[in-house]
């Protein structure tokens, strides 16, 4: 598998294609109590279980979005998930099936 470069904007529009991530920098002495700067990144509403519109790649983008995070020049100082995780069903086994995916395919993320 050949590695990929990411920049800020690929990595961008493949989040968006994941329901959304943001880089922050914020300002210093904000990051307990100390003064250099940090970043984060936040992935929002993976809905993992999904399938069709408007995401036609469903099934690859939490996976494509752990390489970004991973592909990362710096790691950021942390990674946060808002949103849904999995995508709703009322069946509690593929609920649970759906957490057990996610949970896999996060476990990868290289992030402190």
């Amino acid at each position: 598998m050949q590695q990929r470069s990411w920049k800020r904007r690929d990595f961008l529009g493949l989040a968006a294609c994941a329901g959304g991530a943001v880089f922050a920098q914020a300002l210093p002495g904000w990051a307990a109590g100390r003064d250099e700067a940090f970043y984060f990144v936040q992935l929002s509403d993976a809905h993992w279980g999904f399938q069709g519109p408007p995401n036609p790649d469903a099934r690859g983008t939490l996976p494509k979005a752990v390489a970004a995070v991973n592909a990362l020049p710096q790691p950021p100082d942390f990674l946060m998930f808002t949103g849904d995780l999995t995508h709703t069903t009322d069946d509690a086994a593929e609920r649970r099936r759906r957490m057990r995916e996610f949970q896999a395919i996060v476990a990868g993320l290289k992030v402190p």
